[in-house]
């Protein structure tokens, strides 16, 4: 198994204010991967995405049939007029025209122009959502967020989220956001980014308040949420006809029950990446061998017991492969940003001997000094 990360080992038995620079740096990317790959965040990405390519999609066909019908309502129009003046009238439109009523062509066109309206505004929103990012952040690192709560352009806030403890506030009034302004540095580094933005959304914020009373609900993940959206790995399986491992499991199964929804989910999600790797993704010296790492994380009844599974299953696939079209990550993985549980009991027993020598090393000290 691999060794771990020099800052884990080193947080495991020290402080975090012992760490260095570098090494404090490396626990964020490694806290920055571990919330990029929770279930509530990229799932809800996921689904984002998804939802805006059919609707993109969607869009393209009722633009064609726009088009088409716009065509028609024309060519309707114009052999109307040309029946009221008693001009000639070929026969290919004469034919066109006989199978269209002018009044139907236009409800239907009517029609075709709010769905492409509604799928717009649908479009809109889901971006905003995927590409969603802060208007900027002041001295004290409180990002700033214009968030609209529905088209009108006046239905919107301006929302201040605090560093310290994530807490919201809404900017209420014109005073309050002049205030705001008044007290933003424009030579600093991140208030000066925060000024432009805010003189880009001027108008708009004027238009908002003073803001409206609402009530602001923090997303929490739900188990349903969790299990209707698949994870990469498991839609590479469905894509190659394979029936994901994960979407076997019986959740509400005793076995389940007694070990936890989050643990059994996990499990499934760790035999979706191993059947969707190629068979040849691994150095067989590394770990037993496929059957005993899946027994093994069928028979885990705990989070830590999976950490281990886990990190004996990255330290072993092939390096080639973590530039291969399989995962990637960004930020990348951290190879062995993890401790096997035997390496802390190690490192504990190492510290206790280095604690006795000392110990045995001062009392042979004191009693030289006694002779």
């Amino acid at each position: 198994l691999r060794r771990g990360e020099g800052w884990v080992r080193k947080l495991a038995v020290s402080e975090y204010n012992d760490l260095t620079l570098f090494e404090r740096t490396a626990c964020l990317a490694a806290l920055c991967t571990a919330v990029l790959e929770c279930p509530s965040l990229y799932q809800q990405i996921e689904a984002a995405i998804k939802e805006k390519d059919a609707l993109s999609k969607r869009l393209r066909e009722v633009q064609r049939e726009e088009k088409k019908l716009r065509q028609a309502v024309a060519t309707a129009e114009a052999t109307a007029a040309a029946n009221a003046s008693n001009i000639a009238v070929s026969p290919e439109r004469e034919k066109i025209v006989s199978n269209l009523n002018e009044a139907e062509l236009k409800a239907e066109l009517e029609t075709t122009v709010l769905e492409k309206n509604d799928i717009g505004e649908k479009l809109q929103v889901l971006t905003e959502e995927i590409n969603r990012r802060p208007l900027g952040l002041d001295r004290r690192f409180n990002r700033y967020w214009y968030m609209k709560l529905s088209k009108e352009k006046s239905d919107a806030v301006l929302v201040v989220e605090s560093y310290k403890d994530q807490s919201l506030k809404v900017i209420k009034d014109k005073d309050s956001l002049d205030l705001l302004v008044s007290r933003l540095n424009p030579r600093g580094a991140r208030e000066s980014k925060l000024l432009e933005a805010l003189k880009a959304k001027a108008q708009d914020l004027l238009v908002s308040l003073p803001a409206r009373r609402c009530k602001i609900l923090m997303p929490e993940p739900s188990r349903e949420f969790i299990v209707e959206y698949p994870t990469e790995a498991s839609a590479i399986l469905v894509k190659e006809g394979k029936k994901p491992p994960s979407q076997q499991v019986d959740y509400d199964s005793k076995e389940a029950k007694a070990a936890g929804f989050l643990v059994e989910k996990l499990k499934g999600d760790m035999l979706d990446i191993y059947q969707a790797l190629p068979a040849d993704s691994f150095e067989s010296e590394e770990w037993d061998g496929p059957s005993v790492w899946m027994a093994k994380v069928r028979s885990a009844a705990a989070l830590e017991d999976l950490r281990d599974i886990l990190g004996e299953f990255e330290g072993a696939i092939k390096d080639k492969l973590l530039d291969h079209d399989h995962f990637n990550r960004n930020p990348r993985i951290i190879p062995g940003a993890w401790v096997p549980r035997d390496l802390d009991e190690d490192e504990d027993a190492a510290m206790e001997e280095e604690g006795d020598d000392v110990d045995e090393e001062e009392e042979d000290e004191e009693g030289d000094d006694v002779d």
